[in-house]
Order: structure tokens, then sequence, then C-alpha cells
């Protein structure tokens, strides 16, 4: 199954802005096989998120590889060390079925 989990972070530098390019910095670092699109969302409140797309047999393997990727980027490329993870979860979303 392909889970959406969320990867917020939080700047080691108060007012820092998330660039654009973290998401090919995941993508060429990751040898996760079940990756299939990251997007960057720097203007999220109360974090800048990550959004990562990723094929796992359950919900729980999805969040747990999502903080494995995260850090597999921070190893190769050293800029994202000035990024914590605050969490690295999948949204629940409540659909109105009315």
């Amino acid at each position: 199954m392909t889970y959406l989990v969320h990867i917020h972070l939080a700047p080691r530098d108060p007012g820092s802005r998330l660039p654009p390019e973290c998401a090919s910095a995941i993508v060429g670092h990751t040898t996760h096989p079940g990756v299939v699109h990251v997007v960057v969302h720097p203007l999220a409140e109360p974090h800048p998120v990550v959004g990562l797309y990723i094929r796992e047999p359950s919900l729980v393997q999805a969040e747990m590889s999502a903080r494995q990727v995260w850090q597999q980027a921070v190893e190769a490329e050293p800029w994202l060390e000035n990024w914590e993870l605050v969490a690295a979860e999948v949204p629940l979303i409540e659909i109105d079925d009315a």
C-alpha cells in the first residue's frame, strides 16, 4: 500500500526556510525502493513539512521508513542537519460522507 507520511521539521536556527531542493536531496540519497514521490511544503505551520509517498505493508512501517529516509538524506547532505525531525506521521484526514 502507498502511504503519505508527513515529515515535520523544525529549524535549529529560528526563522530559517526549508529550501525546495530538500525534495531532490531526499530522492537522490534514498536507498528505499518504495519511495514514490517527495514534496516540500516550506510554509506549513507550525513547521515546514516534507510529504513522502512511500510503499510499505503497514502504516507503522511507513512512518518508521520515512524517518529512515530522512536520516539517510541528513547523513548525505550536512546542510539538512539544520532541521530537526519533529514527527513523521500519516495525517488523519476526516472525510464527510454526506
